[in-house]
């Protein structure tokens, strides 16, 4: 009872109080309230939560509905006022502040509220926001790897093309950062797991509808890794990817042949996993590249071709393996 009269106090400051005063103490009341967003939640989600799977309830819907609950709350009406209130003076201080909820936050609803609240930051201050982007990007970036939740990686990844649409991409770190999207899913295929698959995909998404002219910049690395992605059969990832090849390539036939050197490195490593999903993607890649590349004379044929035969010849039949067949047919 004491917090909820505390945070009918605080509400009306928040809506009544001269905004200079405001912003003498904004980096400490970002920093509570949105830890508030997870600490003042309904109990009732939690009990749904335990038995969520055994009533066929989403838990990605769930997570959707609580971190909706939030920002609805007063609680999120508060900090949508407060957004209008950072400036030069408290930048600094309410971004390091923000970087410490995202590493260390710990809630659906705190973790998605504090990027909510940059996003919001960004999109009013715009270019001002460019000293500390090096800063937030990282502390998007390791928190993105960390958690998870679908629904927080969505509101991570939002807020990382926000941020990045007004970085200094000629900055060292800035740029690493980026790269290191695509340097983590190649890693992934190298080493034959998933960890950075989805939540790079993610990233790369939201820089393609946010911030396009920095995809632009790395569409390179990027439409590549898409094209070959899209071939794996997990649903929800390769779904992803093919929306990243969808809304970044200009036409299919123009990027095959701008990127088939690189698709085509892609596809053998694809062909030389010791997954058999990984193997029949790869064979499906090389035959949608072949076709759409069409009467234009591909510069690594022989290479592709030299890497399906080795895949069809040894060992026993594989689920897939019918799409090396198709592959070398073309």
């Amino acid at each position: 009872e004491v917090k909820y009269l505390s945070l009918g106090v605080l509400y009306k400051l928040v809506k009544f109080c001269d905004r200079e005063l405001l912003s003498q103490h904004l980096a400490h009341l970002v920093h509570c309230l949105i830890e508030c967003l997870s600490g003042l939640e309904d109990s009732t989600f939690n009990y749904v939560e335990q038995h969520a799977g055994r009533v066929g309830i989403d838990k990605d819907n769930l997570d959707s509905l609580r971190i909706s609950a939030a920002n609805s709350s007063v609680v999120g009406d508060m900090l949508d006022r407060l957004t209008t209130c950072v400036d030069e003076t408290n930048l600094e201080e309410v971004s390091s502040k923000l970087c410490g909820i995202l590493k260390h936050g710990i809630g659906t609803a705190t973790c998605a509220g504090a990027a909510k609240f940059l996003t919001s930051v960004v999109i009013r201050i715009r270019h001002q926001i460019r000293p500390m982007c090096p800063m937030i990007l990282r502390a998007l970036s390791i928190s993105m790897q960390k958690t998870m939740n679908h629904s927080v990686r969505r509101a991570y990844a939002a807020s990382f093309a926000q941020v990045v649409k007004f970085a200094d991409l000629e900055t060292k770190q800035v740029n690493s950062l980026i790269v290191g999207i695509a340097d983590s899913v190649h890693e992934d295929i190298d080493n034959g797991t998933t960890r950075h698959v989805a939540s790079s995909a993610m990233f790369i998404l939201e820089i393609c509808r946010q911030a396009p002219d920095v995809f632009a910049e790395y569409k390179s690395r990027f439409l590549p890794l898409a094209f070959c992605m899209k071939y794996l059969k997990d649903s929800n990832k390769s779904e992803t990817w093919s929306q990243i090849w969808d809304e970044g390539a200009p036409t299919n036939s123009t990027v095959v042949r701008m990127y088939h050197q690189d698709i085509g490195y892609l596809c053998l490593k694809f062909l030389q996993s010791d997954k058999w999903d990984t193997r029949r993607g790869g064979s499906a890649a090389i035959k949608e590249l072949v076709s759409i590349g069409g009467d234009f004379q591909l510069t690594n044929v022989a290479s592709l071709f030299d890497g399906l035969v080795k895949l069809l010849l040894p060992g026993r039949y594989w689920t897939g393996k019918e799409e090396v067949l198709e592959a070398l047919a073309l």
